[in-house]
């Protein structure tokens, strides 16, 4: 792609900067529910006074489904979004019009038909789990996709993934606020809810952002042949690899911890769903400032060593949560866990804020030095491919550790206790990994 064929860039607008915050809500807000309370829904533990929808396998099976197909789906919709002609761009059409099926299909899939356990259930839960999936991915690929777009500098970069990692935040507050709501008035409603507010704040985001990008003659749509080339074409491009490497490792830690947070609060704690979101309080405290402080740190350092912080960050973190279930006393239990919840903030914000500056340097090496072509959303749909499949193995995981133990129950808690050792040493691996990851501000 020549300079000759795409409109002068320019930064963003503070209103686009809020409507692609905006925008940010609603994936974090769908995602996080879908997450936290999904496996745990179909299949809680035995004792806790809950419906049972299905057997904890096929409760694990159902996400494996869904997000396998997400994986699937992530590359196609990258490389149809990176070629695609519209009167309203190459990325807004996907939001605005993929939406629908994210959302209607998350609010379906909180109500199983049979309020026991059977198959009928399962059913249920994997179809519309897979058609949230595949909806949601029409939305977050083309919109991840137009961060690099709106900002073509470093800075601009980093400053818009601030205005992204506010609204992910802002989400994530509502999705844990999730527990609140589903003891007041239910799981289903809450799920109804969800989908509303989310299903507003990815329109406003697709009518309000405006793009900058003008396709060119030789960017349509070709075959499934030319998609896998292009494809395994990202995998020559040698920062990238490292980058997905170690996301991808990192993301499969982070999502066991993610999914198992509801079980370690019944199992470990003995507390009801509300209580998830009293945990989350230190979190935010920490995390929500420190995401201003990440622009002036990349400016300090650049953004390999202050990804990679984040990265170790958690990887000497999450051992302490095996180490505070061993606690005898109760109340002091619940006081470390908040510390060390609060603490897990710092990591975070570096995580909320980094990976879109770190995709848009990916994808100017790739103009300059590879294709010169702009592929930010085929970048962004093999990482969603392989994050994607790092999240499906996550359940995987989940019931390798709880499997040996016997029945899940509110009375073992030793499989729940083991995940916070074995997440630090699959995020420490992670780690390890990106540190191959090239100073990109001394590349040519």
């Amino acid at each position: 792609m020549t300079d000759a064929s795409r409109k002068p860039a320019r930064e963003f607008s503070t209103a686009e900067a809020l409507a692609y915050m905006i925008g940010a809500i609603g994936i974090q807000l769908l995602s996080t529910m879908m997450l936290e309370w999904a496996a745990i829904y179909y299949h809680p533990p035995e004792g806790a006074d809950k419906i049972r929808y299905t057997t904890m396998g096929l409760a694990s099976l159902i996400m494996i489904i869904g997000i396998l197909s997400d994986a699937i789906s992530d590359p196609m919709v990258g490389y149809w979004s990176d070629r695609s002609r519209s009167r309203l761009g190459r990325r807004r059409p996907f939001i605005i019009y993929g939406s629908p099926l994210a959302c209607v299909s998350f609010v379906l899939f909180w109500f199983p038909p049979l309020a026991h356990e059977r198959w009928l259930n399962f059913a249920w839960g994997a179809f519309w789990a897979m058609a949230f999936f595949w909806g949601l991915t029409l939305v977050i690929i083309p919109y991840i996709a137009l961060l690099p777009e709106m900002a073509r500098s470093t800075g601009g970069r980093v400053k818009l993934g601030v205005y992204q990692a506010v609204g992910m935040i802002l989400g994530l507050v509502l999705g844990f606020a999730s527990g609140i709501l589903i003891t007041k008035i239910g799981v289903k409603a809450t799920g109804a809810l969800f989908g509303a507010v989310s299903f507003a704040t990815f329109q406003f985001a697709g009518w309000t952002v405006k793009e900058r990008f003008v396709q060119s003659e030789d960017d349509a749509p070709g075959s499934l042949r030319q998609m896998g080339a292009q494809l395994a074409g990202t995998l020559k491009n040698r920062p990238f690899l490292i980058f997905l490497a170690a996301e991808t490792i990192f993301t499969l830690g982070f999502t066991v911890i993610q999914i198992v947070l509801p079980d370690y609060n019944m199992v470990i704690l003995g507390k009801e769903e509300d209580f998830v979101t009293l945990l989350f309080l230190p979190f935010l405290l920490v995390c929500f400032p420190l995401i201003f402080v990440i622009e002036p740190v990349v400016k300090k350092w650049n953004t390999r060593i202050t990804y990679a912080s984040g990265l170790f960050g958690f990887a000497i973190l999450f051992p302490l949560l095996g180490l505070i279930g061993l606690v005898p006393d109760p109340g002091l239990r619940i006081v470390l866990l908040l510390i060390m919840v609060g603490l897990a903030g710092a990591p975070q914000a570096v995580k909320y804020v980094m990976p879109g500056p770190l995709i848009g340097e990916i994808a100017d090496y790739d103009e300059k030095h590879m294709t010169g072509r702009r592929r930010e959303a085929i970048y962004s749909g093999a990482i969603g491919f392989a994050m994607k499949t790092a999240m499906m193995l996550s359940y995987g995981v989940r019931y390798a550790v709880y499997a040996p133990f016997g029945e899940f129950s509110v009375r073992n808690h030793a499989p729940v206790l083991l995940i916070g050792p074995v997440t630090a040493v699959i995020c420490m691996i992670g780690f390890f990994v990106f540190l191959k990851y090239p100073d990109m501000s001394k590349q040519e």
